[in-house]
């Protein structure tokens, strides 16, 4: 019951400052300065403002999962480790509810993520477009970050539980706080299949902030479906420039001729930047056969990551261990087939991340860490859309890393998952 009491008034603190929200963004974002008077939901008859309540919207899903592990204790990519003596469980993956106040050429938006782990902000931002081209505008706040197409794909939309192992590697937390410009000509322009996205972030995710340091992400995305044709084709290519605060004057690069890390230990090393060079590429392509729709979506990615000795993941926190710079690559692609007018459509995903490409296989060894093994993934699903709001999938991934002379990683570990899903979307 303390734990019920703790998660309802959680829920209630957190929808009280939707609300407080959104009553700023209706005077700040062009609301009527005569309704919002005494209380900004009433006008001077006391009753609810029709202007007010229409620019609101409110929209989210909730993914109930069942997952088991092949053994116990695995650290995973599916939803995060498991407990130790732990292969199974059951969860509440997502829980987001957000909230949208419109006002036409500008949007404030805040979403929640409530689950049994606590409640968290997901995205809070405001966006901006002007109104004579009505092609240019502005992002700011919580948000997602525009590199490629995964990780700015909603999960809600996405056909497995969870991104690939590539992105959740480079973009941890998925969410960051930043600002952005964009542009976006409209559907009359001629040039609606353009869109242009550049700005700078934390480079932190949606966690505080740790270093001086700002990262730039680029992109451009062209967006092709033929007119009265049965065919889609998205086109994409991003970069990211950034980097975070070495802390110790302890920076490993691997040596030249590839077989152990090269230790530098100058006492300038600590306050340089470390950098993040991401290079991407991604495509997106559908047709429509007469035995159900094919689609196809696919994305490359490589640079410069820089990590500590066991894991290449981007810092959440400050990080104050020896930084290991590596050389990176990792890919993704997923075929979804619809069946007709079948509510059921399958789909298989590979995805490949190999945190060190100047090394592999036996080359491995005690010199090197599970940081530096390259980790490949067969996922294969099956999802019943039982109707416009509930979504069943099981999806089963095979996850494969190479044999190595690295204890532990001699062979195979036993790390496949199985995860059943339930989603509703609102």
């Amino acid at each position: 019951m303390h734990y019920f009491r703790h998660m309802t008034h959680s829920l209630f603190r957190c929808c009280f400052l939707m609300v407080a929200f959104a009553l700023m963004g209706s005077a700040a974002l062009g609301g009527n300065p005569a309704r919002v008077t005494g209380s900004a939901l009433t006008d001077s008859t006391d009753r609810p403002s029709d202007d007010f309540l229409e620019r609101i919207g409110f929209s989210g899903y909730i993914q109930a999962l069942y997952q088991k592990a092949a053994s116990k204790g695995i650290t995973s990519f599916s939803g995060g480790d498991f407990g130790e003596g732990m292969d199974q469980r059951l969860t509440v993956r997502r829980g987001r509810l957000k909230m949208t106040y419109d006002a036409g050429s500008s949007q404030a938006v805040i979403q929640v993520d409530a689950t049994e782990r606590g409640v968290a902000i997901w995205n809070a931002y405001l966006l901006f477009k002007e109104k004579k081209w009505n092609t240019f505008g502005l992002k700011a706040g919580v948000q997602s970050r525009e590199f490629g197409h995964e990780v700015a794909y909603s999960s809600s939309k996405r056909e497995s539980p969870e991104r690939s192992r590539l992105l959740q590697t480079l973009f941890s937390g998925e969410r960051d706080v930043g600002v952005k410009l964009f542009v976006a000509p409209p559907a009359e322009s001629g040039l609606s299949f353009l869109r242009l996205e550049g700005g700078f972030y934390n480079g932190s995710g949606p966690a505080s902030d740790y270093d001086n340091n700002k990262d730039f992400i680029g992109r451009i995305h062209l967006d092709f479906e033929g007119k009265s044709s049965p065919w889609k084709l998205g086109l994409g290519a991003s970069l990211y420039l950034g980097g975070q605060r070495q802390n110790t004057r302890y920076s490993y690069t691997m040596a030249p001729d590839n077989r152990s890390f090269h230790l530098d230990s100058a006492e300038s090393n600590i306050g340089k930047t470390a950098k993040r060079r991401y290079y991407g590429a991604d495509i997106q392509a559908g047709y429509a056969f007469p035995f159900g729709k094919t689609a196809v979506r696919a994305e490359y990615i490589t640079g410069k990551q820089p990590g500590s000795s066991t894991s290449s993941k981007t810092p959440r926190s400050r990080p104050e261990e020896a930084t290991y710079h590596r050389d990176f690559y990792g890919a993704y692609v997923i075929l979804v087939q619809e069946f007709g007018r079948s509510p059921l459509n399958a789909f298989i995903k590979y995805d490949v991340y190999d945190p060190n490409r100047k090394v592999s296989g036996t080359e491995i060894d005690n010199g090197f860490t599970e940081g530096d093994i390259r980790f490949h993934t067969w996922g294969y699903g099956l999802a019943w859309h039982y109707d416009d709001h509930i979504t069943f999938t099981a999806y089963y991934e095979d996850v494969r890393n190479e044999q190595t002379q690295q204890s532990g990683f001699t062979d195979d570990i036993r790390d496949n998952v199985l995860s059943l899903q339930i989603q509703y979307r609102f």
